[in-house]
Formats: structure tokens, sequence, C-alpha cells
């Protein structure tokens, strides 16, 4: 089995290899944006290609969207909604956009690993001026037709993310594709619905 260092989860033999090549990619990817030593926009566009447009629009088409990545693209450079099309549509691209900016910044800095507060910071301004943004939700909820429990209350929760960010810090040296699987991992668990606009946990 490979062992995920560090942590409690080991793949079967039969998925290594495809993990393996994944990560080889990813490692690739990552070699890309820390090639020069420092996220520029340059490398930003070396590292995204034409894609950036897509992932915003494919993203939120899981949502609803009804925008093309061209009128996605338009929407987040000019700012304008798009005719035939809900206003909330040309938010959603516009806001995520701004998310992904902001992991980018993020990710410049070298010497902070992965916490709570970043985390409120982007999902607020994936969310922008709808209710929770960037908030832990402090009602108990229940997901109708699911055996998913998610936490009942806010001191689970907040027990949940310390968990998450504590891991975070004491494991900053791990390689970052072993350390997003893994933390990516320990937030499902905190998922509280279908929708990932819901609200954080």
């Amino acid at each position: 089995m490979l062992s995920l260092q560090k942590t409690i989860y080991s793949l079967e033999e039969s998925a290594q290899s495809q993990v393996i090549e994944r990560l080889i990619k990813i490692e690739e990817r990552v070699g890309t944006l820390r090639s020069t030593g420092i996220m520029t926009d340059a490398t930003l566009r070396d590292y995204y290609g034409e894609k950036r447009f897509e992932q915003v629009a494919e993203s939120n088409a899981i949502e609803g969207s009804t925008l093309s990545v061209g009128e996605t693209e338009l929407a987040v450079l000019k700012g304008v909604t798009i005719s035939g099309h809900d206003p909330a549509y040309a938010r959603d691209a516009i806001a995520l956009d701004a998310a992904l900016t902001k992991i980018a910044e993020i990710a410049r800095i070298k010497d902070r690993p992965t916490d709570i507060s970043q985390l409120r910071e982007i999902h607020a301004l994936i969310l922008g001026d709808r209710k929770g943004a960037g908030v832990f939700r402090n009602e108990e909820i229940i997901i109708t037709g699911s055996s998913h429990q998610p936490p009942r209350n806010w001191s689970e929760i907040m027990d949940h993310m310390e968990r998450w960010e504590q891991w975070s810090l004491k494991n900053a040296e791990l390689p970052a594709p072993i350390r997003s699987l893994i933390l990516h991992l320990i937030s499902n668990d905190l998922q509280q619905g279908p929708s990932r606009r819901s609200g954080v946990a």
C-alpha cells in the first residue's frame, strides 16, 4: 500500500499507479508555479493557460449558472451582467474569480500554512453579500435522504475546524498535493449539504 505520510489514510495496490501518475502531474504543475521562487502573473498564466474562465464557468454551472466560458470571461473582465441570463450568474462568476485570485495570493506566502482565517476569507469572497459569508453556521441542519450527519452545533464545528487547522500547521512540510488531499478529506466531514455555497461547515 502507498502510505500517505502522517495521516490515517492509505491506498490499496490497485489504486497506487493511478494516484502516483496523478501526483506526478500535480507536482509538475506545482513545480511550474514555484519555478521562479515567486508566483508571478506570468507564472499563473502559464499554469492556467486558457482554462481560468473555463474553471469558473464549469464550477458555477454545477450551481445552475447558464453562462458560457466566453460569457463568464466577459462578466469577470468587464464586470457586466449578460443579457438573457440571471444577473446573479455574473455576480457568482466575479466572486469565484476573486476567490481564485485570493487563493493565488495566499499561495505566494510560502511560510504560512493554510489556516481557518484564510478559509473564511475565501468563503466570504465566494458568497459575497449573501448571508453567512465567511462565518461558520451556528444552527443545526439535517440532510434529507442522506446518512451523513454533519456537526450538530457550533462547538462541534469549531472543534473539527481546529483539528483541521492543527493538522495543516503541523504538517506544513508535506508535499502540496498530499496536504491538499488530506485537508480536503478532513473538511469533507463538515459538509452541510449538496451546495458548496450553503456555508462553511
